[in-house]
């Protein structure tokens, strides 16, 4: 199957799912967060395939990848937490709005634990327009 011009294969997402797994595996949250922005830029998108599947295990490495980083990268687990709360938001529906207030609640203790509780405020306040 040929590269298309927009983006990589499913095969080559993929192969940077299972790397993105694999430095999880080894604790190695830095070059997680580095595939995973690999698989962001290749894809043209923030959420590759997006979709029911897209969140059933073992898909979604966002928010693995959040909650890894929520300790060393805070900043970057708040990025990775929006972009799946605006995908669910998008989506509609019950269970993805309950999702959606579980990672609200972690980005807001994220910002709470920098001592960013301003940003958490202008966050909501935003995204209530």
């Amino acid at each position: 199957m040929p590269r298309q011009a927009n983006g990589p294969t499913r095969k080559q997402q993929s192969r940077w799912g299972a790397l993105v797994s694999i430095y999880l595996d080894e604790g190695e949250v830095g070059h997680a967060l580095s595939a995973l922005a690999e698989m962001e830029r290749g894809s043209g998108r923030s959420l590759p395939g997006y979709g029911h599947s897209y969140y059933s295990a073992p898909g979604d490495f966002w928010i693995q990848v959040a909650k890894a980083a929520e300790e060393d990268y805070p900043g970057e687990a708040i990025r990775l937490y929006k972009s799946v709360i605006q995908k669910l938001i998008d989506g509609r529906g019950r269970e993805n709005y309950q999702q959606a207030t579980g990672y609200l609640a972690r980005i807001r203790q994220l910002y709470q634990k920098q001592g960013q509780e301003p940003e958490w405020h202008a966050y909501i306040y935003q995204s209530a327009k």
